[in-house]
């Protein structure tokens, strides 16, 4: 099933530290696209930009949720994995929420796989924290991973 409308996906930047739903209220998005980030299944990433070089270099992570609020909780509140320690005492940690109609648990585990892979190869990304991969067998979106993933590259990418 091709994507027969030029539907882009919902991609908002927030701090990470500061990330609540209120953040994204305080956004002024349409319902629909709020509702999209908030009640639906989202893709993320985390990034901070690594000092000390004259590069714009990266430290990243992707996730996928149900529940952007509860996960970016978890991740905010987890006192072992040291990516999440630095990533919550920055103060330059970024977060990008990608939300789409189109979206289901198989499909936003295509995507942060893809994502995941992508990231890995980008001369900016020095150290990409989540490398699980999930890739999903066949399921009804599955042909529309292409073109979804294809309009976020044009939007973000390091």
């Amino acid at each position: 099933m091709p994507l027969k409308d030029n539907i882009s996906p919902i991609i908002e930047k927030v701090s990470y530290n500061s990330f609540s739903e209120k953040a994204i209220k305080d956004k002024k998005l349409s319902e629909k696209d709020e509702q999209l980030l908030l009640d639906y299944p989202t893709v993320y990433i985390i990034d901070d930009e690594i000092s000390g070089n004259k590069k714009h270099n990266y430290s990243v992570y992707v996730g996928e949720t149900s529940d952007i609020n509860r996960r970016t909780q978890q991740h905010k509140s987890d006192t072992t994995r040291e990516d999440f320690k630095r990533l919550r005492k920055s103060e330059t940690s970024e977060m990008y929420i990608i939300g789409h109609r189109y979206f289901n648990k198989s499909l936003t585990l295509d995507i942060e796989n893809k994502l995941l892979q992508y990231l890995l190869s980008s001369e900016s990304v020095k150290n990409v924290s989540n490398r699980r991969g999930n890739p999903q067998n066949d399921y009804y979106t599955s042909d529309m991973m292409d073109s979804i993933f294809q309009k976020y590259g044009e939007s973000y990418i390091h």
